[in-house]
């Protein structure tokens, strides 16, 4: 009877041991495949509560003015991890090619994000963003960063410096919240939207990025109007991290101009703007003008403009009332070297859809105000 209840209690224990182990063993398992990154091209979709969020508040207005604490609320239950911290390996300061060494490695056809300060120009392929998506560079003596966003084809140019003497240098937090990427400034951690520019985690939270002025078009196009420009040469992505949609006419339909920043924002959808060509309107009480260049397929949009700006369609030139001809590039007339160009503010392409999880309807996407 003894040797029997032995036999019984021992295979008792024997179970319980094998049940603690398969259990760890599975939990091991799932906590294994929990930490596997996605590759880098695959875009995870949007969580189902992110979902439903954007839905709620499509009738709620313009996100920038949304209170901070809901947004950082949001983004700790609702945004999506599509990589490891730092993942994407962020450049800085990264050396540059001139025009007569860029053949070698860049197609004319080829999208890139162009920027220019202070009369330096500078140009980074969407290939080869789309292997660091971020860069801290300088340029005209300001330090900027480079931020592209494959899932909402945005390229936004930051001015770092957010005080006078107080300037971040930015890396990607691999995550994504209303599929705008997420950085953190290497000093504070505190977390920034790509979207917006401004700071929604942290101890910088609430503080306000600058956007640069900046243009998507193809290098052809960017040598022609910057002779001097140089050029990022570096390693390509292939896939959707390194490809830029825009470029054919059924796609324009899908695309617009975001004119501005922050909750003083207006957008114009593509289809509009090429039908137009010029647009004259009010942002933030000021008066502006929207000129869209067809071939580059980007837009220019200046302050307070001094004379009315239209399009001559059988000279295929911008005039303003005067009929002197107009350099949208620069915001002054093309036959004065001494005029003062206007106060450029930033027009930045974005997939329409993806422009509406961040700000209010666009109320100018079909019909642009004060046609001309």
């Amino acid at each position: 009877m003894t040797n029997q209840s032995n036999f019984n209690l021992s295979r008792i224990i024997f179970l319980m041991v094998l049940a603690l182990v398969c259990t760890a063993m599975i939990a091991a398992f799932l906590f294994y495949q929990a930490s596997q990154p996605p590759e880098l091209g695959a875009f995870p979709p949007v969580a189902t509560a992110l979902e439903n969020l954007m839905k709620r508040d499509a009738a709620k207005g313009n996100q920038a003015a949304r209170g901070l604490d809901e947004v950082e609320s949001e983004y700790d239950s609702s945004h999506v991890r599509f990589g490891d911290r730092d993942e994407f390996p962020v450049l800085d300061k990264p050396e540059m090619s001139s025009i007569a060494n860029a053949d070698s490695f860049i197609d004319g056809n080829e999208p890139v994000i162009g920027v220019v300060i202070a009369g330096e120009a500078k140009a980074y392929p969407i290939s080869a963003m789309g292997k660091h998506e971020l860069i801290n560079d300088v340029c005209g003596d300001v330090e900027i960063a480079v931020s592209w966003c494959p899932k909402s084809q945005t390229a936004i140019v930051f001015n770092r410096n957010v005080d006078e003497d107080d300037t971040l240098s930015f890396s990607h937090n691999g995550t994504h919240y209303r599929d705008s990427t997420i950085l953190y400034d290497r000093r504070t951690e505190s977390l920034w939207l790509h979207a917006t520019g401004q700071c929604i985690k942290g101890i910088r939270r609430s503080q306000q990025l600058h956007f640069i002025p900046s243009r998507i078009t193809s290098w052809q196009l960017w040598k022609t109007q910057n002779s001097e420009t140089t050029v990022l040469n570096g390693p390509k992505a292939s896939g959707p991290a390194g490809t830029y949609a825009l470029g054919k006419d059924d796609d324009q339909q899908e695309f617009g101009v975001s004119i501005g920043q922050g909750k003083d924002t207006k957008f114009f959808s593509l289809a509009a703007l090429d039908n137009q060509r010029v647009v004259h309107d009010r942002l933030a009480n000021t008066d502006i003008v929207v000129c869209f260049d067809a071939e580059g397929r980007f837009a220019t949009a200046w302050e307070n403009p001094v004379a009315r700006i239209s399009w001559d369609k059988q000279e295929k030139k911008f005039k303003d009332d005067g009929g002197i001809a107009w350099d949208h590039l620069h915001g002054k007339p093309l036959e004065s070297e001494d005029a003062q160009p206007l106060k450029q503010i930033a027009a930045t392409i974005w997939l329409s859809s993806h422009w509406k999880n961040f700000y209010a309807a666009p109320t100018s996407e079909e019909t642009p105000a004060n046609e001309d």
